[in-house]
């Protein structure tokens, strides 16, 4: 249905040079409307970064500007040639923001910077800046593996952690149970960039199930020059020879670990069995 509604929008008629010229015009309307979505995610607690970056990626026009068009050219509001127009001006700022919101990541963060930083307390609680105090560890992802690998960190090696997670439901409860972790997502740069680094970090676990991200997560990491050990879980071999290919220290195939350790634990109790003999 709605590749049927463009292709019908596209019987309403060619653009005429006049059309085209007006349609083009359009499009200097479009920086009004980047700084109005800054303006209003800033006003709502928003840091300067995020604000210029949404509004960047929403500087160009709907297509559901063409339905409404359409409906108030069937009404009789508009003219013909405005639903013309219109079409013109959407592909365009398609084309426009396609080129250049890629680009603009840096030079937009380069530009926040320049404004004053707003107390944490000011801004909206799911852009505040992340506070990871005295912490050595950091375990990405809070699934089973990953609450494994925290335990493990915490009660045998001695280390403070921190777990990352994405699921704000499974955040909630392992609070409960008394785990230092923060919501976040460690594929986002926006997540990195809020991380106020302690400089103490010695190993970070990547324990998210998918294989993609834990690779996303890895490049973040290896943006901000991390220098410490950095260790990986996957389930598929594949997946393990390319962990190791971009250079991570440990990686523990899933199904590999959990067979040696069952038969780790198969050993010590026919060993405690014959101890008790």
């Amino acid at each position: 249905m709605l590749v049927a509604f463009f292709v019908n929008i596209g019987f309403a008629g060619l653009p005429t040079t006049y059309t085209l010229i007006g349609g083009l015009m359009l499009l200097l309307l479009l920086p009004i409307q980047g700084a109005g979505y800054w303006v209003l995610l800033a006003a709502s607690g928003m840091r300067h970064r995020t604000s210029l970056l949404t509004g960047a990626l929403l500087t160009s026009y709907s297509e559901f500007a063409l339905i409404v068009a359409a409906l108030g050219v069937e009404d009789g509001w508009l003219e013909q040639e405005w639903l013309v127009k219109l079409a013109v001006a959407v592909a365009a700022s398609f084309v426009i923001a396609a080129i250049l919101n890629p680009r603009n990541t840096s030079a937009l963060s380069s530009f926040a910077a320049r404004f004053p930083t707003r107390p944490p307390e000011k801004l909206n609680i799911h852009d505040r800046p992340i506070e990871i105090g005295n912490v050595t560890a950091l375990v990405l992802g809070m699934g089973r593996v990953g609450s494994a690998a925290y335990q493990q960190l915490t009660i045998e090696h001695g280390l403070e952690v921190l777990g990352v997670e994405h699921d704000p439901k499974r955040v909630a409860l392992l609070e409960k149970l008394g785990n230092n972790i923060v919501e976040g997502d460690a594929t986002d740069t926006d997540f990195w960039d809020r991380v106020i680094r302690n400089g103490l970090i010695e190993v970070i676990v990547l324990a998210m199930p998918e294989h993609h991200a834990n690779i996303d997560a890895l490049m973040e990491i290896r943006q901000r020059k991390f220098t410490g050990r950095v260790a990986a879980v996957a389930m598929y071999y594949e997946d393990v020879r390319e962990l190791h290919d971009l250079g991570i220290d440990v990686v523990v195939h899933m199904y590999a670990g959990a067979g040696r350790d069952l038969a780790d634990q198969s050993m010590e109790i026919e060993k405690r069995a014959r101890d008790d003999i």
